[in-house]
């Protein structure tokens, strides 16, 4: 079936009034004070003076400034050579500067000419859509709103056709109003193209950028029950609507409007969203398998996965797909719709996976933590979830009995969560204590001293940590692969300052090669310290050398 041409019929200029609308609800607000250098001639003396002639794009009235020169302008636009003194504000002015017209008093941007260009300053633009029926077709058509500013000081705006979405039986068709150049520039001229492959590429759109139109116009096209204007009017003022895409899934799943019809707009609207936005292109091959909604059935609660009483509630409170997703994770643990934005609040979709394993009665964790707040207000950090499945986690470790209520549900979660976590710490730094010693006892044999310098391996994480902090180096956080030998610390001092930390070096005990040495701020190692280094190198390589004595 040959397609039809809808370039002739989709039209090339918005409907009465739209101009008229569009100033009152979205048009650019801000005018301007376009100003350049003029002559002024004294009529007594015939003296030429240099001032500025400034031209407002509200009252259109010209005046005259006094000149001011200014080598340096720094105002919102490149620097401009010179600029003017507002005897109404008694303040100096350049390019970029908001002030007030010296004539009609009203806030103007001061602009001047140079930072016009010949063809005139986008000051503003927009991408409203009319919502039309023409040849019994329904069209979405979007709108390039373009405001310029003049040097003249005149300021217009002109309308032209930028896309067009057309509703047939089992497709939307795209028309453009515009061709696009190099790097993606879009060039617009005032007629339309229609592409032969369409390409869902119209962005969210706020309502007040939608033309009022009357759903009346929807009887006896394709697209008559597609229920566009129920869609609409279900999205919330601080959300974007997706007209185009939702006229296109209801021509790939019509039951769609089962849930516009039961008050599930904002959840569609929010899937849409979602799973649309970051790939818009392939918005429809996305939505329509979304996770959440079953298109094979035709019941709203079926389709959502609810029960009635369930999908009334997710109604009622106006759902969206993250509350959807997340009731159908912790509805099979005790959790009511009714209690749904409350438990999201206190239990995160990131916890459920940590605390699944220790409790099922997630309303149980919900009135414990809501309790433990209640009890230690003060507390810093306040309980939460995070604290109590860290808390689980490491009594599960330590093999704590977490059958016992009393276990698993401290009187102070704070306080028995510090109380474990230093428990573990303490044995953990008593291990790695331990491994400290095995190490510097394997690495000791290294230790090395001249007149000037002397060198040993890190002793404990302790000296490692304050290593780093005087020196400003990160070898703090080389403990655990010191201690297990993945690397080896060493430490350089001045011979008659010992325990100053002076460099550090890091050693690759299987080459004997040296992986770094930094001094303070990580600073390169000085000549003296590099020939340490040499002498320390040659010295640790010579097997036959006595390696237990250690200079003085």
């Amino acid at each position: 079936m040959e397609q039809a041409d809808y370039t002739k019929t989709a039209p090339t200029q918005p409907p009465e009034g739209f101009m008229e609308w569009f100033r009152q609800k979205i048009a650019d607000v801000d005018n301007y004070l376009v100003y350049r250098a003029a002559r002024y001639k004294e009529p007594l003396t015939g003296e030429s003076k240099k001032m500025v002639e400034c031209t407002c794009t509200s009252c259109t009235e010209r005046s005259l400034m006094a000149y001011i020169k200014t080598p340096s302008c720094a105002g919102a636009y490149p620097p401009a050579p010179f600029g003017f003194f507002n005897e109404v504000t008694a303040e100096q002015v350049i390019s970029g500067d908001d002030t007030i017209c010296p004539v009609c008093g009203e806030p103007v941007k001061a602009i001047h000419v140079s930072n016009i260009g010949n063809g005139g300053r986008i000051i503003g633009e927009y991408y409203p859509m009319t919502i039309e029926r023409h040849s019994g077709r329904l069209m979405l058509i979007g709108w390039s709103v373009r405001s310029f500013l003049y040097k003249t000081g005149i300021k217009q705006t002109y309308v032209k056709p930028y896309e067009a979405y057309i509703a047939e039986e089992r497709k939307i068709v795209k028309l453009t109003g515009y061709n696009t150049g190099w790097y993606g520039a879009k060039v617009l001229f005032n007629g339309w193209k229609q592409l032969k492959r369409y390409g869902d590429t119209w962005r969210g759109i706020s309502a007040d950028y939608i033309y009022p139109w009357n759903p009346e116009i929807l009887i006896g096209t394709s697209a008559e029950n597609c229920k566009l204007d129920v869609y609409l009017k279900s999205i919330e003022k601080k959300y974007e609507a997706y007209p185009v895409t939702y006229l296109n899934l209801w021509i790939k799943k019509k039951n769609v409007e089962n849930l516009i019809m039961t008050g599930a707009g904002k959840l569609i609207n929010s899937m849409i969203s979602g799973y649309c936005g970051p790939y818009y292109v392939n918005s429809m091959r996305t939505i329509a398998n979304t996770q959440g909604i079953d298109w094979k059935k035709v019941k709203p609660h079926e389709m959502t996965g609810l029960t009635k009483s369930d999908y009334k509630e997710a109604v009622r409170s106006k759902w969206d797909r993250r509350e959807l997703e997340y009731y159908k994770q912790v509805e099979q643990h005790g959790i009511k719709p009714q209690m749904l934005r409350k438990t999201m609040a206190i239990i995160s979709e990131r916890t459920i996976e940590d605390i699944e394993p220790f409790e099922s009665d997630f309303s149980r964790i919900y009135r414990y933590i809501i309790r433990q707040r209640g009890k230690y207000q003060d507390m810093i950090p306040e309980p939460s979830v995070y604290i109590l499945a860290d808390y689980w986690r490491m009594a599960d470790e330590r093999r704590y009995d977490l059958n016992d209520m009393n276990v698993r549900y401290p009187q102070n979660l704070a306080r028995s969560h510090d109380t474990l976590a230093s428990e573990i710490k303490y044995e953990q730094d008593k291990e790695k204590e331990r491994l400290f010693i095995e190490r510097f006892n394997e690495l000791y044999k290294f230790s090395y001293c001249t007149d000037n310098f002397e060198i040993h391996p890190a002793r404990s994480p302790e000296e490692m940590v304050h290593e780093g902090k005087v020196l400003h180096h990160c070898v703090g956080s080389y403990t655990d692969k010191h201690a297990q030998g993945k690397t080896a610390i060493f430490f350089i001092r001045k011979r008659n300052m010992p325990d100053k930390p002076y460099y550090t070096l890091e050693l690759d005990v299987k080459t004997l090669t040296v992986r770094q040495n930094r001094g303070r701020g990580n600073c390169a190692r000085t000549n003296e310290v590099k020939a340490f280094e040499s002498e320390w190198l040659e010295h640790i390589k010579e097997p036959q050398r006595n390696r237990s004595d250690y200079n003085e």
